[in-house]
C-alpha cells in the first residue's frame, strides 16, 4: 500500500534514488462531509536529473481506506504515482543509461459495495523519465530506454475493518530498581507495565514473570523485554551492583555475673551510618539489658542499607554459688559437746560464719562449735566475682538435769529407806551434801552414794534437812550447776 520507487543504477557517477511512496490514509466515520475537499496520498516524483547513470523511479501512490457509510457533497481522492527521474547522458556516446519509470497509482478501498457517487478518484500512475541531453545519437533527447509510466491504481470495495473490543492502552513500562547489595544477597526486581493486552515478559535471565528474585554473587545487569499483543515492545534494564562491605561493628562484651544479675550487651557502630539490629533474644536496638539466672549466649545480626550483614557473638556466664552445712554429730548434743560444722562448697570460695559465739573460727570452710545453749549458725560463701549464698544449721543442746526427792522414810521397811539424787539428760553428779537444821554437814558424797538417814552411825531424827547438789555435763566439767533443796526425813 504505497511503496517507494526503485533506485537508479549506481556506476560511481550521479545516479538518483527512487522517490518516496504516498502515505496511508484511514478514515472511519458514519457520515463524511466532503465539501469539495481533497484526501491526498500522492507519491513523490524524482526531481533530480541523473548524470551518466541510472535515474530513480517515481514513488507508488498511497492507499486511502474509507470506512464510511455515506459521503455528502463532493470528495476528491488522489493517490497518484510519482514521475520517474530524467537522465542527462552527456559525455557518453557509446551507450545510453536508463531514465526512471513512473510510480504506480495507489488504491482506494471503500466500505460500500461500489464507489459512492460523491467520490472523485485520481489513481493515475506517474509518467516515466527521459533523456534530456540533446547531442547524442546513441541516446537521443526523449529516449526512455524502455522506462515506462506507472500503472493506474484501482478501487476496492467491501472494506471490512476489524473492530477491537478492547480499548487501546499504549504500552507503558517501568522497572525497579538499580541497587547495591552484598555478595550472596537476594534481590527482587519488578516491572510495572500497562497495555491493551496482557504484557509478555522476557528477562535476560530466562524468566518470564513481571517480578523476579535472584541471589547475586557479582554485579549484574538484568534486561527485560516487554511486549503486548499489538507488536509493541519496550526494553528496559536494571543493574545490581555487588559491594562486599560488612558493617564495621563490635559487640561488647563477654562477661561473668551472678544469678539474677542484669547483663547488658551493646553494639559499637563504627560506620557512622544507621544500621538495623536483630538480637537472638528478639531485641532490635543497639543495646539491651535483661536479668538472667543461667549462662546465656547472645548473637546479633547487623545489617546496613545495602543489605550487607555482620554477625557478632558474646557470652554471659552465670556463676552460681550453692552452699549447705553438714554437722557431725548431726543429732542433739550435750552441753559442751563439740560439733563439727562443714560448709559444702568450692574450696576456693571465701566463708564467713556467724555468730562467733562458741566457734573456734569464723573464716574457714570447716569450724568446731561448742555452744552452751541452742544456737543457729549461718555461713555465707562468696566466689571470686562476689556472688554469694548462705545456709544455716541449728545446734540443739541437751541441758543436764537432776531430780531430788522431797522426803524419805529410813525406817527399815525396805521402802524409800535411802535418799539419793536421780540424774537426767546425761547429767553427772559431782557432789551431794546434807545439812541439819543447825547447819552441820552430816553427809557428803562425790561418788553417788545414797544417804541412809544416819550421822556417825546414829539415826537422825525426823525433821527438815538441807540438800545441796552440784552437777553438770560430762563435756563441760568447769560449768557446774548447784541446786539447794529442803528435805523431809520421816520415821
Amino acid at each position: 500500500m504505497g511503496g517507494g520507487g526503485g533506485a537508479g543504477d549506481q556506476n560511481n557517477n550521479e545516479g538518483t534514488a527512487g522517490a518516496n511512496g504516498g502515505g496511508i490514509v484511514i478514515i472511519m466515520a458514519d457520515v463524511l462531509e466532503g465539501n469539495n475537499r481533497f484526501i491526498i496520498a500522492d507519491a513523490d516524483s524524482v526531481k533530480t536529473t541523473a548524470h551518466s547513470d541510472g535515474a530513480g523511479a517515481g514513488g507508488a501512490g498511497g492507499s486511502v481506506l474509507l470506512y464510511v457509510n455515506n459521503i455528502t457533497n463532493s470528495l476528491r481522492v488522489t493517490a497518484r504515482g510519482g514521475k520517474g527521474g530524467n537522465l542527462d547522458n552527456s559525455g557518453l556516446n557509446n551507450y545510453c543509461f536508463g531514465p526512471g519509470g513512473g510510480g504506480g497509482g495507489g488504491v482506494l478501498w471503500v466500505k460500500s459495495a461500489s464507489l459512492l457517487p460523491a467520490i472523485q478518484a485520481n489513481l493515475d500512475g506517474g509518467i516515466n523519465g527521459m533523456n534530456v541531453w540533446t547531442l547524442s545519437s546513441i541516446c537521443p533527447y526523449g529516449a526512455t530506454n524502455n522506462a515506462e509510466p506507472g500503472d493506474t491504481g484501482g478501487v476496492v470495495t467491501g472494506l471490512i475493518v476489524p473492530i477491537d473490543s478492547l480499548p487501546f492502552v499504549p504500552l507503558t513500562v517501568s522497572i525497579c530498581c538499580d541497587t547495591t547489595v552484598c555478595e550472596g544477597a537476594w534481590v527482587s526486581l519488578s516491572v510495572n507495565a500497562a497495555a491493551s493486552e496482557p504484557p509478555v515478559y522476557v528477562w535476560s535471565s530466562g524468566d518470564s514473570a513481571a517480578s523476579i528474585v535472584k541471589q547475586v554473587t557479582q554485579s549484574t545487569t538484568y534486561q527485560v523485554s516487554v511486549s503486548d499483543g499489538r507488536f509493541c515492545e519496550k526494553i528496559l534494564s536494571a543493574t545490581v551492583t555487588v559491594a562486599n562491605n560488612p558493617p564495621d561493628v563490635i559487640i561488647c562484651c563477654d562477661t561473668t555475673i551472678c544469678p539474677g544479675d542484669t547483663v547488658q550487651m551493646t553494639v559499637i557502630n563504627n560506620t557512622g551510618n544507621p544500621l538495623n539490629y536483630q538480637w537472638s533474644n528478639g531485641a532490635t536496638t543497639p543495646s539491651f539489658a535483661e536479668q538472667i539466672f543461667f549462662t546465656q549466649g547472645y548473637s546479633v545480626t547487623v545489617t546496613d542499607n545495602s543489605g550487607c550483614e555482620a554477625v557478632k557473638y558474646a557470652n554471659a556466664v552465670v556463676t552460681p554459688v550453692n552452699v549447705h552445712i553438714t554437722a557431725t554429730p548431726d543429732t542433739t548434743v550435750l552441753m559442751g559437746q563439740p560439733v563439727s560444722l562443714s560448709a559444702v562448697g568450692d574450696s576456693i570460695w571465701q566463708y564467713t560464719w556467724s555468730p562467733a559465739t562458741g566457734l573456734n573460727a569464723t573464716d574457714t570452710q570447716y569450724v568446731i562449735a561448742t555452744p552452751s545453749v541452742m544456737t543457729k549458725y549461718c555461713v555465707t560463701a562468696t566466689n571470686d566475682i562476689g556472688c554469694s549464698a548462705s545456709d544455716c544449721y541449728e545446734v540443739k543442746i541437751v541441758t543436764p538435769e537432776i531430780k531430788i526427792p522431797d522426803a524419805f522414810t529410813p525406817n527399815g521397811d525396805g521402802i524409800n529407806d535411802l535418799f539419793t539424787v536421780f540424774p537426767l539428760n546425761y547429767a553427772k553428779v559431782y557432789s551431794m551434801k546434807i545439812y541439819n537444821r543447825w547447819g552441820e554437814l552430816i553427809f557428803e558424797t562425790r561418788t553417788g552414794e545414797a544417804w541412809n538417814g544416819t550421822y556417825k552411825g546414829a539415826p537422825q531424827p525426823n525433821g527438815n534437812y538441807i540438800c545441796i547438789v552440784d552437777y553438770g555435763s560430762p563435756y563441760a566439767p568447769d560449768e557446774t550447776i548447784r541446786i539447794t533443796k529442803d528435805l523431809q526425813l520421816i520415821r
